[in-house]
């Protein structure tokens, strides 16, 4: 009888595999190495299933690159290592390795961005063909994934789209937008984190709108607007699923 294989999933949680890039990076930094190389950074003597198995999983969040047969820290894990706790670059390299697994980026917007109980995950998973230790294995580097980029990345507090009845709004403090030619004089207004600026206001769609607000006085720069969009790109399928796009098209 043929063995069952599960579908693929990283062998390890997030947390896990920080670590497990952090022990890489203090012997070699950003130098190219060899898988043997990688393996021996990890703590085993050799190549083997249990090494592979590693490697593979660190890959998986992004936190390597791979070049041919040679492997370096990736930029990703670059900023995960060694910006502050606080800072919001290492918040969104946090949610973007999180969500670099398939299967993670799956379960994600199939739940909408909410994190399921064990049962139910386990569930979801041998739906899908999980063997019943794969699926228990699977949910747990899920959820400690999910919690690590809740209590990591504070900085998104002020970054996620908020949906009410009356519109959506884009709050990005810290985090600048350009201004448009035919915006009206900014709005300062006051919040929890400080003085915020309404930058832009415009239609999304007949009925809804957004705002942009960030929490600077001086101009926002090219690099904070870039920053602003490739959050937006990370993040739009959680934003707005297709069937909602589809609608609203």
């Amino acid at each position: 009888m043929a063995k069952v294989r599960s579908p693929n999933y990283p062998s390890m949680s997030l947390p896990d595999a920080i670590e497990a890039v952090r022990k890489i990076y203090e012997k070699d930094h950003r130098n190219r190495m060899a898988k043997a190389v990688v393996a021996q950074h990890l703590g085993y003597s050799s190549l083997n299933g249990a090494s592979l198995t590693a490697i593979s999983a660190v890959a998986k969040y992004g936190l390597l690159d791979r070049s041919g047969e040679e492997y370096r820290v990736s930029d990703n894990a670059l900023t995960i290592l060694v910006d502050p706790p606080e800072s919001t670059e290492r918040a969104e390299a946090l949610r973007a390795a999180a969500l670099q697994p398939p299967l993670f980026a799956e379960i994600h917007r199939h739940y909408q961005g909410s994190v399921p109980s064990e049962d139910n995950l386990r569930a979801y998973l041998q739906k899908r063909e999980f063997t019943a230790a794969a699926a228990s294995a699977a949910s747990r580097a899920y959820r400690d994934t999910m919690a690590l980029v809740s209590t990591g990345s504070s900085a998104y507090n002020g970054e996620a789209m908020e949906t009410s009845s009356t519109g959506a709004v884009v709050t990005a403090r810290g985090v600048g937008t350009a201004r448009s030619s035919g915006s009206a004089t900014p709005t300062v207004t006051s919040s929890a984190s400080g003085t915020e600026r309404e930058w832009q206001r415009f239609n999304l769609t007949p009925g809804r709108n957004i705002r942009l607000l960030f929490s600077a006085n001086d101009e926002p720069t090219r690099r904070e607007v870039d920053k602003l969009i490739r959050y937006l790109e990370i993040t739009k399928e959680d934003l707005l699923p297709d069937s909602e796009g589809a609608s609203a098209a």
